[in-house]
This record gives C-alpha cells, structure tokens and sequence, in this order.
C-alpha cells in the first residue's frame, strides 16, 4: 500500500513504500504513531487533546486509546532531548498517512 508524506510546506509526496516501512524507519526519530493509519512528526504537534492530536498547521489527527500511552512516553523523549538523529533531516515530513486517508 502506498502512503503520502504531507510536508510542512503542504507538498504531498507519494511514495511506494508501506506506512510499516516509515514506522521501522522513522519511529526512533521523531515520529510515532497515534492511530493506525497515521505517523506523525511529534515537532509538529501543537496540542493533544483526549481523543486527537492538532498539529502546527492546526490539522487534526484522531488519536486511538491503544496508540495514546505510547505517543505520550515519545513526547516525553523529544522533550527531554532523547531521540536519535538520522542523516537525512525528516523535519519537513509532517504527517504520514496511507493513501486512502484523506487530510
């Protein structure tokens, strides 16, 4: 399944890889999952509410019970300074997303 790459300038890149293949790839860099069809850059949030995530462009993403626990416990990392960084700079990627998900 492909997935897009919404960037912070609002360009929308498809690629052919899985949304599986970016949480291997990114989720020790910034990013983490907050609901199933969904990676999201955690610079990027502005706020977390109950039930979902607004990002700095003021999108809104749904956040799931089962994925809430964990974005917590990686807003805590970036916070305090404890995730990798990667050769290529991901600060541009904003939201992952599968394709059939519309933002």
């Amino acid at each position: 399944r492909k997935t897009n790459l919404h960037m912070s300038n609002g360009e929308v890149i498809i690629t052919p890889y899985t949304l599986k293949y970016w949480i291997e790839k990114l989720n020790n860099y910034f990013f983490a999952q907050p609901y199933k069809p969904y990676l999201v850059n955690l610079r990027q949030i502005k706020q977390v509410t109950k039930n979902e995530i607004i990002m700095s462009n003021d999108v809104v993403i749904p956040l799931s019970r089962m994925f809430k626990m964990t974005l917590n416990k990686n807003i805590m990392k970036v916070l305090k300074g404890e995730f990798n960084y990667v050769e290529y700079d991901f600060r541009e990627f904003f939201v992952i997303a599968e394709s059939n998900i519309l933002l």
